[in-house]
């Protein structure tokens, strides 16, 4: 054979097996594709605020929303309230999406084949609706070659990032209210409470009396009704951290520990038709609780400290400020006891002088009246009962009238470890009120604080050697 002979057979079979190589390639790897120079385009010619309707289908699953008024609906799968929040976020990250446009790899031309693009009938689509009509998207299931998904918009061939692909798998549950209260502008005239947790099993309820609440059974101890305003709210505005459930029945209230509930809390409503919003937490499992309302059959999951504040038994409910709501107007002397520091001090008309034996001090009026204002803005919230051994009192505050009658007296001292879970792990000392039968605890900085600085004006030392004024 010649030599040149050879060298063709070898230039044949190279370009044989080159050809065979290129064939499988596009066999497998997917249909070859050509941008158009990078060309860009937004895949939506929306403004937010226009779109009516949104759908999202993905294999088989079909999830629908559509705005009424000013509010977002799920329609489908189910029907429920929509978190505005969650569209709003969607269709930002919709609306922004942008597609390269590509052309087939087919230089004759032609309809492209949407089949060999994973675009017939394709992994998703993305329709939103506005004013003027439909726009949509449909999501390939078939990567290209850079990691990107092929996008059909119309009858153009693109191709879109990875988040485009993300939204169409959005589940009806990531659009859905978590907000368990529903019922806004409708006066409570009652509420009744049903607690069994923590060892402590009891019911308890609040009527309206005037402008004010009013507990039943009577606790013994003064309520506050700022207190109960503020636990409503907390209520009301509880958002559970996952919708776990669209349904209720015995087993799954058995499997989430409803079967016995912890704390149930029902709102009687006023109105032409009264009515009623009733919330049902179960057991602890964990740091996880279970929890649903009687807006819809819906299984909710929170975390146990999101309740601690709302699972509350009725001393959760009782005036913390009542241990000091001392008369101001009848206040004329005052004597402060601290380690090694004693004071006194005597109001003589409308200003007040230093009383102790150190005649050569001074004080200053305004931190006084500070401290006055500190003191009467005191808080509490919890009572410990009558005794308690932990009580040891080293620091205290007297108030007299002007004829030396006690008005109101403060004494503190001696650590206490409460197992209250809004509590738990937080330093405290024993207080004892005069205005309160019962002992209770405060965090020591905020009775540090009613001395964070000086009332009394200590005179600067004077200078070595210095002469003393005739």
């Amino acid at each position: 054979m010649k030599p040149g002979r050879a060298t063709l057979i070898a230039t044949a079979v190279v370009t044989a097996f080159a050809a065979y190589s290129i064939y499988d390639f596009r066999k497998n790897a997917g249909p070859v594709t050509d941008a158009k120079g990078g060309e860009q385009k937004p895949l939506f010619n929306l403004v937010k605020e226009d779109v009516r309707k949104i759908k999202l289908t993905h294999g088989d699953v079909l999830v629908e929303l559509q705005r009424r008024g000013d509010e977002w609906f799920v329609v489908k799968p189910l029907e429920d309230l929509a978190e505005s929040g969650a569209v709003d976020a969607f269709l930002y990250s919709a609306l922004s999406q942008k597609g390269k446009v590509f052309r087939s790899g087919d230089e004759g031309g032609g309809a492209i084949k949407w089949g060999e693009f994973g675009l017939d009938p394709g992994l998703g689509t993305v329709e939103l609706e506005g004013r003027d009509g439909k726009q949509a998207v449909t999501i390939s299931s078939v990567n290209a070659f850079d990691g990107s998904y092929y996008v059909r918009l119309g009858d153009e061939l693109l191709l879109g990032d990875r988040g485009l692909a993300q939204i169409t798998d959005r589940p009806a549950a990531s659009f859905r209210s978590r907000s368990l209260w529903r019922t806004d502008h409708i006066p409570i005239q009652s509420i009744d409470v049903a607690l069994d947790d923590d060892g402590i099993k009891l019911k308890y309820a609040f009527v309206v009396d005037g402008s004010h609440w009013k507990m039943q059974p009577d606790p013994g101890f003064p309520i506050d009704t700022d207190r109960v305003d503020h636990w409503i709210k907390r209520l009301q505005n509880l958002i559970p951290s996952e919708i776990v459930k669209d349904e209720i029945t015995p087993a799954l209230e058995r499997e989430f520990l409803l079967l016995k509930p912890s704390y149930t809390v029902q709102l009687n409503l006023a109105g032409e038709k009264p009515s009623v919003w009733k919330l049902t937490i179960g057991q602890d499992r964990d740091q996880e609780v279970f929890l649903y309302s009687s807006v819809r059959p819906s299984i909710y999951k929170s975390g146990v400290t999101a309740l601690r504040q709302i699972r509350v038994a009725p001393e959760f409910f009782r005036d913390g400020k009542q241990p000091f709501n001392f008369d101001m107007t009848v206040v004329a002397q005052l004597e402060t006891q601290q380690p090694g520091v004693h004071h006194v001090y005597k109001k003589d008309g409308a200003a007040w002088s230093y009383a102790g034996a150190d005649k050569s001090l001074t004080i200053n009026q305004d931190r006084l009246m500070e401290f006055f204002q500190n003191l009467h803005a005191l808080e509490t919230g919890e009572f410990i009962g009558p005794t308690h051994p932990s009580f040891k009192p080293a620091q205290s505050v007297k108030l007299r009238d002007s004829k030396g009658q006690p008005v109101f007296e403060l004494s503190w001292g001696g650590e206490f470890k409460s197992k209250r879970p809004r509590n738990v792990g937080v330093k405290l000392l024993i207080v004892k009120s005069s205005l309160s039968k019962d002992l209770f605890v405060l965090p020591p900085e905020k009775l540090s604080a009613l001395f964070n600085e000086s009332i009394v004006n200590v005179p600067a030392p004077k200078a070595a050697g210095a002469k003393a004024e005739k």
